[in-house]
């Protein structure tokens, strides 16, 4: 909860409970790393509904949080495209999977995810074979 009041005072560049300050809100650009996806439900419905005051992106780490990375461009079809990214990482084998079992802690929603990942691309195997055979 705090992560996503703290992303939507940046986002809407209003000052709030979570994020206290005074005078006018500074200008901001807001690169929305995170792999949880209701932190980006929640600030891609700010944005769908014209609340952003400020610029945003999505990032995710290559390989975890795919389904959110393509549900965000999906959604970009229907409505305002914001750009998402995906960050790779980089160094000897040793070191990746330092970082790695570091961001796997981190995301102890994992393995839910992992279920709603098989189930994103089931979901998009089955669209695809459809098309394919229409």
């Amino acid at each position: 909860a705090c992560y996503n009041n703290l992303a939507a005072s940046i986002l809407t560049r209003q000052w709030s409970s979570t994020l206290k300050g005074e005078g006018e809100f500074p200008a901001t650009h807001l690169l929305l790393a995170t792999h949880n996806a209701e932190s980006v439900r929640c600030a891609r419905a700010i944005c769908d509904a014209g609340g952003a005051k400020s610029s945003i992106a999505f990032a995710q780490l290559q390989g975890m949080a795919d389904e959110i990375s393509c549900e965000l461009i999906d959604a970009s079809h229907s409505t305002m495209a914001l750009p998402v990214y995906k960050y790779l990482v980089w160094g000897s084998t040793g070191e990746c999977m330092k970082y790695l079992l570091r961001r796997a802690q981190e995301n102890k929603d994992a393995v839910q995810r992992t279920r709603d990942c098989r189930n994103a691309m089931w979901t998009e195997l089955v669209r695809r074979c459809k098309n394919a055979l229409s």
